[in-house]
């Protein structure tokens, strides 16, 4: 990763403030209310092969609810690694990644690493090819929720 990229993901995450750990895939997801993306500001940034999605101005998400996005990062996608970090570990989020091919990755939660600190992530690759459309969904669920929880996506990928 060039320089200049990994300074300008450094400053994102330290807006964040918030950890930096993996995720586990946890099926106790249940379909709920989704959030329609234009009812809250949420700030989608592109720079070469890293994305940032974050909300802003204290608006996040309610216990129950779902913040979809569609990321459009080009054709022909070896491996992707996205992570989502929130500043309240006692509240939990899940990720859940659907490829372009409409394969479904997650729901991820906080707990994989045995640790509950307010972040979850993860690395998919194509074991053979690459995925050869747009978009991705990135989907983030309000699990358990104490009042409203904002949070930041952050993605980096890799092209054949």
């Amino acid at each position: 990763m060039k320089t200049w990229k990994l300074f300008v993901l450094c400053i994102v995450v330290s807006m964040m403030a918030v950890s930096v750990v993996s995720a586990k895939e946890d099926s106790s997801m249940v379909p709920v209310k989704e959030v329609s993306p234009a009812s809250q500001p949420i700030n989608i940034n592109y720079i070469d092969n890293l994305i940032s999605i974050s909300a802003s101005d204290g608006h996040g998400l309610k216990q129950g609810q779902t913040d979809t996005r569609k990321i459009n990062i080009g054709k022909k996608v070896k491996s992707i690694t996205i992570e989502c970090d929130w500043g309240n570990p006692k509240n939990s989020l899940t990720l859940t990644i659907i490829a372009p091919d409409g394969k479904k990755y997650g729901p991820y939660s906080d707990s994989y690493d045995g640790k509950i600190d307010g972040c979850t992530g993860v690395k998919l690759t194509k074991k053979t090819g690459a995925w050869d459309a747009t978009p991705w969904t990135i989907k983030v669920y309000g699990k358990k929720v104490s009042g409203t929880e904002t949070f930041g996506v952050f993605g980096t990928w890799v092209v054949a």
